[in-house]
């Protein structure tokens, strides 16, 4: 990254930057940088199924919709206090 890059960055990011300290900076970025770009060479033969995992997303099938209301009264009744279709909390504020 280039002193302007950093500048410009550190503006975005409503920070102060002292000229050392885009300086470190700049060395910071281009270690982490070159780093990024070592990973980037690595080459990967095959993916095995084993060392991936099981990434399938699997979801239920939606047979028995949710009716709105169908546990209203349960809920309402374990409530320790309730008032018309509403549980009923102490005001804390």
């Amino acid at each position: 990254m280039t002193h302007e890059e950093i500048k410009e960055l550190a503006d975005l990011a409503r920070l102060e930057l002292s000229e050392e300290d885009v300086a470190n900076y700049k060395k910071d970025f281009e270690g982490i940088l070159n780093y990024i770009d070592s990973i980037n060479t690595i080459e990967i033969e095959s993916q095995n199924e084993h060392l991936r995992g099981n990434t399938t997303n699997r979801m239920r099938s939606d047979d028995e919709a949710y009716s709105s209301g169908a546990f209203t009264e349960v809920l309402l009744e374990a409530a320790p206090s309730q008032e018309e279709d509403y549980i009923k909390v102490a005001k804390i504020l």
